[in-house]
């Protein structure tokens, strides 16, 4: 028997609620499920309302769209599954079977250890250790669509150890356009990724960063300490991936 769905209407954050965004609305609606050993049991569990569905008498055009699954830590089985309430032409995209699409593409900022200044001449140190960098980067979210559930283990495993692409890339179109983006190899860095829900489809998210490089660059010194002027060099500050197996995109 398939596991069951309890609605959790007030419990902290995880209320229920109808909120206005933009000028559009959005609800969301939160249920317990348990005894749900993994991602297509939780998303199978009885009493979860089905796509499509309203969200009540008083908002009738807010139609269940999206299902994110929150496992709790340290008990296994007992999931806490999200119910994302949309208008009906607020989901964005279109599904499916198969399709890629690049939705944002949005600046982040964060930090590398530099051990010379821009001159290479100074050295800039903090007990030995360099000192930190304001970096840019740019956010990825890229949606793959499929109507059976993806294994996620290699999903698990880019993003337990965030790793780097280990080859060039060509991401989808960005949403509304024709015109993809190409990356080249160690561009990219996997930072997570989130499944959910869309109708029939299985929907996964993935967050990725991409700058010019995220080698680190370390300048070569001499016995003092200082800058020695010979050639600086690019270490691997994370290993790299097969990248295409999990979002496509190869050459």
């Amino acid at each position: 028997m398939p596991p069951t769905a309890t609605p959790k209407r007030n419990a902290g954050e995880q209320r229920w609620e109808v909120v206005r965004e933009r000028g559009r609305l959005r609800g969301t609606k939160w249920f317990l499920v348990r005894e749900a050993p993994g991602f297509a049991d939780v998303h199978g569990a009885d009493g979860l309302p089905a796509t499509g569905d309203p969200f009540d008498a008083q908002f009738p055009l807010l139609k269940a769209a999206r299902y994110t699954p929150f496992e709790e830590p340290g008990r296994w089985g007992v999931w806490h599954m999200r119910v994302d309430y949309l208008e009906d032409d607020d989901s964005g995209v279109t599904p499916s079977e198969g399709l890629r699409v690049t939705t944002s593409l949005e600046q982040s900022r964060t930090t590398e250890t530099v051990d010379a200044d821009v001159t290479l001449t100074n050295r800039l140190t903090h007990d030995g250790s360099g000192v930190p960098k304001l970096v840019n980067a740019m956010t990825l979210r890229v949606l793959t669509f499929s109507r059976a559930l993806p294994d996620i283990t290699p999903l698990v495993e880019l993003s337990d150890a965030p790793k780097v692409n280990s080859t060039a890339l060509v991401l989808p179109n960005f949403l509304g356009s024709d015109q993809p983006m190409q990356v080249q190899a160690g561009q990219l860095l996997y930072a997570g990724f989130r499944p959910t829900r869309q109708g029939e489809f299985f929907v996964i998210e993935h967050e990725l960063m991409l700058r010019r490089s995220w080698k680190h660059i370390k300048y070569p010194v001499d016995a003092d300490g200082l800058p020695s002027g010979g050639v600086a060099q690019e270490l691997d500050m994370y290993e790299s991936a097969d990248f295409v197996a999990v979002i496509g995109g190869g050459p």
